[in-house]
């Protein structure tokens, strides 16, 4: 951030959450020697954390479906497990009882 706008402390600047997983606001909450920011809160969660920029969400959201969809053609050949139909259910006979279930 050297080349950027200079931060103070109680600044808001726009970060990326590990906790909330999202780009949120934060607040400066630390600086370093050379005045960059160190350590933001999160405004949402209130979690401290190292700074890190906001991400491209545009670009996590493609390569989050490209990885979806390489699972998908992974699991073609092996067929589609969903929709199977479920095993039907046996009847245990059940020694002594009476009723539907007595075997004989």
């Amino acid at each position: 951030m050297s080349g950027q706008t200079r931060f103070a402390l109680g600044d808001e600047i726009d970060i990326y959450c590990r906790w909330c997983r999202l780009n949120m606001n934060g607040v400066v909450s630390a600086l370093d020697e050379k005045g960059d920011v160190a350590k933001v809160q999160c405004r949402t969660c209130r979690n401290f954390l190292p700074f890190k920029p906001p991400k491209d969400m545009a670009a996590e959201k493609r390569r989050l479906l490209d990885k979806a969809l390489k699972m998908r053609e992974g699991q073609e050949g092996r067929g589609d497990f969903r929709r199977q139909r479920p095993k039907q259910a046996v009847a245990i006979p059940v020694r002594g009882g009476s009723g539907p279930q007595d075997v004989g």
